[in-house]
């Protein structure tokens, strides 16, 4: 079935300044032992098949940064996690939003909760068992506070991007896959002390594999934790255009996911040293879309309660989001899994220099394959799969150009869709 799309308009907007301010926080979700004994792994296997599990490889985090220039804002929060469920996600969305009710400006439309896809997190979805109660609420309470703390204590900043490469490769055995990590920089416009760095890849944190026993957020810890301790501030890391996407390495264990996590890091903190500024405004604008799920596997999971997702007469319904800020940057919110060639097409939409991709962002709806990929791959169909449907992946390519040209229009930008 066709694609929905319904515009809606949230260009958090009125007058567009070039001063923007920036919080950001952390809090650590990792699962006491009761919460482990009686919680799900997510990520592989069938359900119920790792849970249980109390051992603790790295923190499992909660992170949040607040990006505003008075009235147009955006505040995206992270979990170490394969994924998020609808109504994990509506209703920590609500929450942190009640909370919100007493600091001016900020909206929930302007809410965006993300997932490393890490495999070794706790199943937030519900796919393969989930988690305790009481550990589900307490990770709303810890959600809450993060999130309040990144708006509350958001201070004036300078904004920098930067580009480097990374080691990964297509799972799929297809051409094409994203070598680029994004990285932007915010600093302290006073003291020059970084408050945050916001990183994307492409690269599934698959490294560990289904034999895992320990919580862990992968090659992404050392990411985070490599880029804190050179620059300072905190690291928010979200993955790219991962449908297909993996890292280049030999072996599944620690040590390969450390070497990983340690060389992209590197690249990183390198491409830091000599950034380019961001000057210019910032804004944010989503549009309604909704499509048919014709996937017998995910409607039954669904229909019987494993899967955590929302569906109303056979259609899944989300938002896809657009960002830019100044001339030269420009994002994708992408709520599910895009493969590659899917996800650089959409990129190339951006009348930009610097295109950013965030995938998993505002939802977990699986993964997005074009058409004139889906079963192209004989004797693999793990992304086919766990796709709501065949049409899914050219359906959101048109959206999201429609999107990205309403946005660049609303901002009365010179460049076409597609510009460099």
């Amino acid at each position: 079935m066709t694609a929905r799309m319904l515009v809606v308009t949230l260009l958090l907007c009125g007058v567009a300044t070039a001063q923007i301010r920036v919080g950001v926080d952390v809090g650590d979700i990792s699962p006491r032992a009761k919460e482990g004994e009686a919680s799900c792994l997510g990520g592989y296997g069938l359900p119920y098949s790792r849970c249980g599990v109390v051992a603790i490889n790295d923190p499992i985090t909660v992170r949040a940064i607040f990006i505003g220039d008075g009235e147009q804002h955006l505040l995206l929060v992270v979990f170490d996690t394969v994924g998020l469920g609808s109504r994990f996600i509506r209703d920590t969305t609500k929450a942190i939003a009640e909370r919100m009710g007493s600091v001016e400006g900020v909206d929930e439309e302007a809410i965006v909760l993300a997932a490393t896809h890490t495999h070794a997190g706790p199943d937030l979805q519900g796919l393969w068992g989930g988690i305790d109660d009481e550990y589900r609420e307490r990770i709303i309470n810890i959600t809450i506070s993060v999130a309040s703390r990144a708006v509350t204590k958001a201070r004036a900043a300078i904004a920098y991007v930067a580009e480097a490469p990374v080691e990964t490769r297509n799972r799929r055995g297809m051409p094409y896959v994203d070598k680029t990590a994004e990285a932007l920089q915010f600093r302290d416009q006073d003291t020059g002390d970084v408050i945050a760095t916001l990183v994307s890849i492409s690269a599934h944190p698959t490294i560990l594999g289904k034999d895992n026993e320990r919580y862990s957020s992968g090659y992404v810890h050392f990411i985070r934790s490599e880029v804190e301790r050179e620059y300072g501030g905190s690291t928010v890391f979200v993955n790219s255009i991962l449908g297909d996407a993996e890292p280049d390495v030999k072996g599944r264990n620690h040590q390969a996911m450390r070497i990983f996590g340690v060389a992209a890091a590197r690249s990183i903190i390198d491409a830091l040293r000599s950034p380019s500024k961001v000057n210019g405004a910032f804004a944010v604008e989503f549009s309604q879309f909704a499509h048919h799920v014709s996937n017998w596997l995910i409607r039954f999971a669904t229909f019987v309660g494993l899967l955590d997702l929302d569906l109303e007469n056979g259609e899944m319904s989300t938002r896809l989001g657009v960002f830019s800020f100044g001339d030269d940057v420009g994002g994708i919110l992408f709520p599910g899994e895009a493969l590659s060639s899917l996800g650089a097409t959409i990129q190339r939409a951006l009348p930009v220099k610097h295109r950013l991709f965030f995938g998993l962002s505002g939802d977990t709806l699986g993964y997005f394959i074009p058409s004139r990929e889906y079963d192209a791959v004989p004797g693999r169909d793990t992304e086919e799969s766990v796709c709501v449907d065949p049409s899914i992946g050219d359906d959101v390519e048109v959206a999201f150009v429609q999107l990205i040209r309403g946005h660049w229009a609303a901002r009365g930008g010179s460049r076409q869709v597609g510009d460099r």
